[in-house]
């Protein structure tokens, strides 16, 4: 029967391990005005400044409202931090080494130079927050929403991003060194002079994504129109891109090209969708039969371009100049003349 019973049990951890370190590591009720490390605090209500620069690590702060709080330079390694909302709290040089920030919201928080390796923020929500300089290596950020978040010089080597939002970030001269970026949004992000080598993408909307000086050395299942625009040394240059598009490359759906020169290219039948051409020079390019489906295409030099049989659907063409453009209707001149 004892045997029968230990193998139960065995089983039993081996099927709910969650479970059992719930269990294993469950924390004795923290003392409120004296806050200590190990404890669960999360039945506490503190002042904002109460927690600044204290030692707290391992302690649980479960689901805990601390909007605006001032938690610089606080010890909160390995801490839980589930669902907790610190909404423009200041965690800047924190130390949250292995922390578990799953489903919290930061939304707006100044995460500056903290120390964020390992830690565990599955779904969490950062949008407009800081994390400028701060260490994020190999953190969890699965379907993560760091919409519009400062990341300029941030370390995020080998992080998993799978599924997050990156939309509108500043990725400048940011890490992601093998980072797992599958089906990870960019979105009009700044991803210039980033080091990206050996990260993985997979299905990556980057519309619109700033790329000069980014670094793409051994990434994997990169876009087509992203290996267009390497070099011999992996970096990615408008000027590089620009080349190939003189020898022939077509498929620049979603793409920022203002202000490129592309005068007197045949271009016909190339893809555009979606893509920034403001300023861009045109001048008696041949765009016969090209697709400029909601492209942008303000400003642009399209004098003398032959644009018969263009598809200019929801396109921006604001004060572009379309003086002795072939294929373009007297109503389409007016709507948008200069």
């Amino acid at each position: 029967m004892r045997r029968i019973f230990i193998v139960i049990l065995f089983y039993s951890l081996a099927c709910f391990p969650a479970t059992f370190e719930s269990l294993a590591r469950s924390l004795p009720k923290g003392q409120c005005p004296s806050p200590q490390p190990e404890t669960d605090l999360s039945h506490c209500q503190f002042s904002r400044s109460q927690l600044r620069g204290i030692n707290l690590s391992g302690a649980s702060l479960r689901e805990m409202k601390l909007n605006g709080f001032d938690l610089r330079k606080t010890n909160l390694q390995k801490a839980d931090l589930t669902g907790a909302q610190l909404i423009g709290a200041n965690l800047s040089e924190a130390n949250l080494i292995a922390a578990n920030l799953r489903g919290a919201v930061l939304e707006s928080a100044n995460l500056e130079k903290a120390q964020l390796q390992k830690a565990r923020m599955r779904e969490t929500q950062f949008l407009g927050a800081s994390l400028r300089r701060a260490n994020l290596v190999e953190s969890h950020l699965f379907r993560a929403f760091l919409y519009g978040t400062d990341l300029r010089g941030a370390d995020l080597s080998k992080t998993d991003l799978s599924e997050a939002d990156l939309s509108e970030a500043n990725l400048t001269s940011a890490k992601l060194v093998s980072a797992n970026l599958t089906e990870t949004k960019f979105i009009q992000a700044s991803l210039e002079n980033a080091n990206l080598e050996g990260a993985h993408f997979r299905k990556n909307p980057m519309k619109l994504a700033s790329l000069e000086g980014a670094h793409f050395k051994n990434a994997k299942d990169l876009s087509e129109w992203v290996i267009q625009g390497l070099d011999d040394n992996w970096i990615h240059s408008t000027s590089q891109l620009e080349f190939s598009i003189r020898q022939g490359f077509r498929k620049l759906d979603g793409v920022d090209l203002s202000g490129a020169d592309l005068r007197g290219l045949d271009l016909s039948k190339g893809s555009f969708v979606e893509a920034n051409l403001e300023y861009i020079d045109f001048e008696d390019a041949n765009l016969e039969g090209a697709n400029f489906k909601d492209a942008n295409l303000k400003g642009a030099n399209l004098k003398g371009a032959n644009l018969k049989g263009a598809n200019f659907t929801r396109a921006n063409l604001y004060y572009s100049n379309l003086q002795d453009a072939l294929g373009v209707s007297e109503a389409l001149k007016e709507e948008f003349k200069q």
